[in-house]
């Protein structure tokens, strides 16, 4: 990152700003820079309020951008001296909120008023690490692994998925994504749930709720949340912004020409051994056989093998050796999500549940409930890898799950969670019209299927399977397969 755009704290002055060269003031603990929002669907109010103090050339400036959420806006420069600069921006962020400056940990968000937008600010390390302290010729990493953390850890993908969820990246860009906002918006949804009929009621809390997460729709006002669908969606929004709060904080802490020292500490950092594998060995050959024979008809697309990873994680697998010591029929599937999502997953695992809110709605792709979703079509799990936005590249996860007693489901059942599951049931199975009829078995009892997909006689809501588990110690993250889409 260009050091003409960093201020203190990692702050990054407004990129509207003439005074990009400058750096934003810090007395002790205060740095001197906000966003507020402001959302009223009501009445058509959907907007911005940006507001730093500027050091640049021995003068200090009041810098303000203001405007709708979308839009360039307006900008104004005000020109003081140290104190009247502090005096100036204390009095208009009082104006604007309500709230006083030096109590703003502590912000209450005040009718009629703007938000105090919650970024995390990426932090400048001051201190080398062990692993930076190193020299270049010091470091030994694969030339195959090393491209696959420079994919996992693009700017430009994680950027690329923001746009698409439609999030104002002016206002919540990369790398300031908050968990403490996006759980502030979750229990907001829970709010409407609970409110569903009260109109007056669902207008003030989802105004509230874009605030928190400001949406670009232009001179469009954003839907007022007042059906499930609309919850469901919007927790799907707010779980894909979950999973890359890690990965976009690592990223932009990442330092401009240290490319290899970046990468042992991302390597580091994710706790995940990768050993890639080569063309010649047998867990490749049959993992390669795996992805042709389950490309399903229907899906027109074609795919090309870039790698082929091995992962061990200590943690995961241990955890998942304790609670599937007594369940049988595990068995290797696949699981897409986008390359934006990798770091996060690494370093997490996968979530059943990133809101913790038990909602009963209808989430895209969640057709058996809240649980952590598997495939044994390649191709189907592809879909969610959502390539358009990684330049054509998708990662699959090849799982470990333990699936022991399956329910079956011809339809789909959004009910399901681990808590009504019936018993003696471990997981769900949603029955496709195609399957696998024959599986080939290691010597650790893991099954991965065999031959290709063949058609049912059955009359099933899926043309493939999926299956469903719902407690995360079900599932070990075992390979990564990285594909290049054609």
């Amino acid at each position: 990152m260009n050091k003409s755009t960093i201020s203190t704290g990692g702050h990054l002055i407004d990129p509207q700003c003439k005074y990009v060269g400058g750096e934003i003031l810090q007395v002790k603990e205060d740095i001197f820079s906000c966003t507020l929002n402001q959302t009223v669907i009501g009445q058509n109010m959907n907007k911005y309020y940006i507001m730093q103090i500027i050091k640049f050339q021995g003068k200090h400036v009041v810098y303000i951008r203001y405007g709708r959420i979308g839009e360039k806006g307006t900008t104004s420069y005000k020109e003081f001296n140290e104190t009247g600069a502090i005096q100036f921006f204390a009095k208009q962020f009082k104006s604007k909120t309500g709230n006083n400056w030096y109590n703003k940990d502590n912000f209450v968000k005040m009718p009629h008023k703007y938000f105090l937008t919650i970024t995390e600010c990426a932090k400048q390390e001051s201190i080398e690490s062990e692993s930076e302290s190193k020299s270049e010729s010091e470091i030994d990493m694969d030339a195959r692994v090393m491209s696959f953390l420079q994919l996992i850890s693009n700017q430009v993908y994680m950027k690329n998925t923001l746009a698409q969820l439609e999030i104002d990246t002016d206002k919540m860009p990369l790398g300031k994504i908050s968990q403490k906002q996006i759980d502030a918006a979750y229990d907001i949804l829970n709010k409407i749930n609970n409110n569903l009929k009260d109109r007056d009621t669902l207008s003030t809390l989802s105004s509230d709720f874009y605030t928190l997460i400001p949406m670009a729709t232009g001179r469009k006002m954003p839907p007022i949340i007042d059906s499930k669908d609309l919850i469901g969606k919007n927790i799907n929004l707010l779980n894909e912004l979950s999973q890359m709060v890690y990965g976009s904080a690592s990223v932009v802490k990442m330092k401009q020409n240290n490319v290899m020292k970046n990468l042992v500490n991302l390597y580091e950092d994710l706790e995940t051994e990768f050993i890639p594998l080569d063309k010649t060995d047998a867990m490749y050959h049959d993992l390669s056989d795996y992805l042709h024979n389950s490309k399903a008809p229907t899906h027109h697309f074609k795919f090309e093998i870039t790698n082929i990873f091995e992962i061990n994680r200590e943690k995961e697998r241990n955890a998942y050796e304790k609670y599937s010591a007594k369940i049988k029929n595990k068995t290797l599937l696949f699981h897409g999500t986008r390359v934006s999502n990798m770091i996060g997953i690494l370093k997490n695992g996968l979530v059943v549940d990133p809101s913790k809110l038990g909602i009963n709605v209808c989430i895209t792709g969640k057709m058996f409930g809240m649980g952590l979703y598997f495939a044994n079509s390649c191709s189907k799990s592809i879909n969610y890898c959502d390539y358009g936005s990684s330049d054509n590249t998708a990662c699959l996860f090849v799982s470990e799950v333990a699936l022991g007693k399956m329910i079956k489901k011809e339809s789909a059942d959004s009910r399901l969670t681990a808590a009504n599951l019936p018993k003696p049931y471990n997981s769900t199975w949603g029955l496709g019209t195609s399957t696998f009829a024959e599986y080939d078995v290691y010597d650790d009892n893991t099954q991965i299927p065999r031959g290709k997909l063949t058609k049912t006689n059955k009359h099933c809501s899926l043309q493939y399977d999926e299956f469903i588990v719902y407690h995360e110690e079900q599932v070990s993250l075992r390979y990564i397969i990285q594909l290049k889409i054609v």
